[in-house]
């Protein structure tokens, strides 16, 4: 969860709880919004990933302790209501509150935690776990000249308070001495708000206190993007579907454009059947290997010549009789 808030109201907001003569406590004003978007990554699987930005746009201070609640901490409605419908605000747009306290140390107290979980789960609107709390303790030293301002944001989720960073974003990077110097050349700004600057451009030029008019004008700032944003975002929606259908058409004509074949039936099957038969070949095509002719032997009816064996009668030391061949007679 990410909470945001413009530095001027950050900073008309520390003022006012200087100004304060006590303890002080109010709420803060703005919207929370959800959105959904996919992270690119490689892989193929898609990643979709939530986020929740709470955007504070404005706060209204109450300069008393326990103004819409008891001792205990438990939150009267009928306070809060009538709170907020003296000062014309609409309960939908309180996103949470802040406690201010002058010479005490900056730990939650067991008050502020059951204030917190009684207020979130009175209002109808509210979800408990995007409510937040802003503590503020103040200090100063001996001879007055260091105010110390020291502040927290808390979220009550999985039944306990963490603390969360505050993020101050500024409409223009812009120094304080350059605008003192020349506030008129900052009040130039883009034709399509000059319908907002017009009604704020004299308060600022003439008010010594410049913190109010600020406010309300950033905030009107923020509601007139907020619209353009939604304008932005069904105007796309409205393309997209333009794109779809425009698309559908074409393959459309695409279709009505690609030539037609008629096939004909042959109106006897049982003589489709029969050339089909016919126009098979009835020899094999495959060539054959010639066979190896194996000699023939010739056979004559002459009786064989009898070999010339010359027989020698010797006899060895033994008394055997051996016949020598002798192949070249």
């Amino acid at each position: 969860m990410e909470v945001q808030i413009s530095g001027a109201t950050f900073s008309n907001l520390l003022q006012t709880l200087k100004d304060c003569s006590g303890d002080a406590e109010g709420f803060l004003l703005g919207k929370t919004e959800e959105d959904c978007f996919e992270e690119l990554s490689d892989s193929p699987e898609i990643n979709k990933k939530e986020s929740v930005t709470t955007n504070i746009k404005s706060f209204l201070c109450i300069n008393q302790k326990c103004s819409f609640y008891n001792g205990m901490g438990k939150v009267v409605l009928e306070e809060v209501e009538q709170i907020l419908k003296s000062n014309s605000v609409v309960t939908k747009d309180v996103v949470g509150w802040f406690s201010f306290r002058h010479y005490s140390h900056h730990l939650l107290s067991l008050r502020d935690g059951a204030v917190h979980m009684s207020l979130s789960t009175s209002l109808p609107h509210v979800i408990p776990e995007k409510f937040i709390f802003i503590m503020f303790t103040g200090h100063v030293n001996m001879n007055f000249s260091v105010h110390t301002e020291t502040y927290t944001l808390f979220q009550y989720k999985r039944e306990r308070f963490t603390d969360l960073p505050l993020s101050i974003t500024n409409m223009a990077a812009t120094t304080g001495a350059a605008m003192y110097r020349n506030l008129s050349s900052y009040l130039h700004i883009p034709k399509c708000l000059e319908g907002l600057a017009a009604p704020y451009k004299e308060s600022l030029l003439m008010s010594k206190n410049n913190g109010p008019p600020v406010v309300s004008l950033y905030r009107d700032t923020v509601e007139y993007m907020q619209k353009l944003k939604e304008d932005v975002k069904s105007s796309s929606e409205e393309l997209y579907d333009l794109n779809s259908s425009i698309s559908r058409l074409k393959l459309k004509v695409e279709e009505l454009h690609e030539p037609t074949t008629v096939q004909t039936k042959d109106p006897d099957p049982d003589k489709s059947d029969e050339t089909e038969e016919e126009s098979q070949p009835l020899v094999s095509t495959t060539e054959e290997q010639p066979r190896e002719e194996i000699p023939l032997i010739e056979m004559s009816d002459e009786p064989p010549t009898p070999l010339n064996v010359n027989h020698h009668n010797n006899t060895d030391k033994g008394g055997t009789v051996l016949d020598e061949f002798d192949p070249l007679s």
